[in-house]
């Protein structure tokens, strides 16, 4: 299953519609959580993939849509502190 994490930065041409950014993210089963920021970027992405083969393969799907510009890739060595959030 999957054991690797990543961040992806989502840079696009011009103005890119939260629903386009959504569209985007959604077509990529590796991400699992997509957020519209503030700052350079247009969209962080969190990417869970089973290993380095996987985020490639991914970032080349995500980089090959024309709206997308570039994009800027951490990758999660271990996670420090994760909290559930009540309702």
């Amino acid at each position: 299953g999957p054991t690797m994490e990543a961040f992806i930065e989502l840079h696009c041409r011009g103005r890119t519609s939260p629903d386009a950014l959504r569209a985007i993210a959604a077509g990529h089963p590796a991400v699992i959580e997509a957020y519209s920021v503030t700052g350079e970027a247009d969209a962080l992405l969190h990417l869970r993939c089973t290993g380095v083969d996987e985020l490639e393969a991914t970032l080349e799907r995500i980089r090959d849509d024309e709206r997308v510009v570039r994009t800027s890739t951490v990758i999660v060595l271990s996670r420090l502190l994760h909290r559930r959030l009540g309702n």
